[in-house]
């Protein structure tokens, strides 16, 4: 899986993500990118590479909000839901119910959201979040680091995700998102 990390700040947010690919047999292989930006949103996968690629190169963003407005950041996700349905590969089966195989976290105006299989959407009002297997180390490092920088605080969760989650991995991408 993977470990996505974002901090929300003042002027923006920071968002880092890990390497991991998911096995030995795709060691030498290239993830076109578990955290991405299109038309003013920043997006973070973790989970599916098909999930991934289809939010990268097929699905179709809309412009982001320019303001904090969950009403844009649900409906992006109700997309994403159809993109994902009319892909049926994206989707598993479990106790009957059909769920995404990944999470996501969606940036914009500066500000974090998250979501699970499901796509329901929250944001947190920690001003910060982390998803993916090595999600609770993250978090727990981000608590820590409170008082230090934003940057250094997203490369701190994301260390220690890989060092306590065996599926969380560097080398670590950081991006700075303005709003």
């Amino acid at each position: 899986m993977t470990c996505i990390v974002g901090v929300e700040t003042k002027t923006g947010a920071y968002v880092g993500a890990d390497s991991f690919i998911g096995s030995a047999s795709y060691a030498d292989s290239k993830v076109s990118a578990k955290v991405f930006s299109r038309n003013g949103w920043t997006i973070g996968v973790a989970g599916s590479a098909r999930f991934a690629n289809l939010l990268e190169h097929v699905f179709e963003w809309p412009q982001a909000p320019a303001s904090d407005d969950m009403g844009a950041v649900v409906r992006v996700a109700l997309d994403i839901g159809k993109a994902a349905a009319a892909d049926d590969l994206c989707f598993s089966a479990s106790s009957g119910q059909r769920s995404l195989e990944s999470e996501l976290m969606l940036v914009a105006a500066g500000r974090i959201y998250t979501g699970a299989s499901n796509l329901g959407m929250y944001r947190s009002r920690r001003g910060y979040a982390a998803i993916g297997s090595g999600d609770q180390y993250a978090l727990g490092a981000l608590h820590a680091t409170k008082d230090q920088p934003p940057r250094a605080r997203v490369l701190a969760a994301l260390r220690a995700a890989a060092t306590h989650a065996s599926t969380v991995a560097g080398p670590f991408k950081i991006l700075r998102i303005a709003p």
